[in-house]
């Protein structure tokens, strides 16, 4: 009888733990307030990274895309990220955060919340 090899097998990173991800998912809701979109996406997305923003109609390919997505996000003047729920998965070399985060915004003097999924793969 022959064995069989699942394609996937669940395997711990050498390298990222999900405190580390946790810590990465943190210092990038964190940094929406103090860095510009440009410094965004240069400390946040690998050259070849695809973004398909919470408030955006399309998908975004480039780093000039990517980096106008978030200037798009700036100008909406969100006043906070907070994070409802998140689960961290091991696939061989790759990690994926998938969860729910809350951004936090005033519109004519009233809070307004938006709640939304999100997936970060990390490489």
């Amino acid at each position: 009888m022959a064995t069989v090899t699942p394609m996937l097998r669940k395997m711990s990173l050498p390298v990222l733990r999900d405190s580390e991800i946790r810590a990465a998912f943190s210092a990038w809701r964190e940094d929406q307030f103090t860095l510009t979109p440009a410094q965004i996406t240069q400390r946040f997305y690998a050259p070849d990274a695809v973004l398909w923003g919470t408030f955006a109609n399309e998908m975004a390919t480039t780093p000039k895309a990517i980096e106008a997505y978030f200037v798009r996000l700036h100008a909406m003047q969100p006043k906070r990220i907070t994070l409802q729920d998140d689960h961290i998965r091991f696939a061989g070399d790759v990690a994926v955060d998938t969860g729910l985060y809350t951004f936090h915004f005033e519109r004519g003097g009233q809070p307004l919340d938006v709640l939304a999924r999100y997936t970060f793969v990390y490489l």
